[in-house]
């Protein structure tokens, strides 16, 4: 192991940032899993993030994290689905398509520009993805659920309503955690 000492007022998050932002894959699930995690940081603290992002970034952080979010929405079509690489091609599973959901509600709360009916299209094509699928097991299928309620939780009551039916479909409180 080792030790990085800085010089940094805050616990330093510039070398996980930069490298979120130069991870170069941009399918839906690399996109998700690098702009997610930097627009909670710029949510809570925008000023210390658009800092450390300086770093990395020739651009202004906002601006990174609305062309990850604009790539996510290009590949969304009238039904709410969502493409791995592109637009209708079927290949994101139920627990990324939960992800997803997480993000764009997030980034909706947060200012960011999307078509309005993205997040609830999306949410609606989660859902079903999810409750539908064959290739996942029960336990999957909660914790897939799970990441849809955590996402949609502060965008709509939605939320509230799937916990609840989620609760009352499982046999025991383990189920859901």
């Amino acid at each position: 192991g080792y030790v990085l000492v800085n010089n940094e007022r805050y616990l330093s998050a510039a070398q996980a940032i930069d490298t979120l932002v130069s991870y170069p894959w941009t399918c839906s699930e690399q996109t998700t899993s690098k702009a997610g995690p930097i627009l909670m940081g710029y949510i809570y603290d925008p000023k210390y993030m658009d800092y450390v992002a300086k770093r990395a970034l020739k651009k202004p952080l906002r601006d990174w994290i609305q062309e990850n979010i604009d790539r996510i929405i290009s590949r969304q079509n009238g039904n709410g689905e969502i493409g791995l690489w592109r637009l209708n091609d079927q290949l994101v599973d139920p627990l990324l398509s939960a992800q997803i959901v997480e993000l764009l509600a997030a980034a909706h709360l947060a200012g960011f520009s999307m078509p309005t009916d993205s997040v609830s299209k999306a949410y609606s094509w989660s859902y079903q993805l999810i409750k539908e699928s064959n290739s996942i097991d029960n336990s999957q299928r909660l914790r897939a659920l799970s990441v849809l309620v955590k996402g949609i939780s502060n965008h709509t009551k939605r939320a509230v309503r799937l916990a609840r039916s989620l609760a009352d479909q499982s046999n025991t409180a383990n189920d859901l955690t």
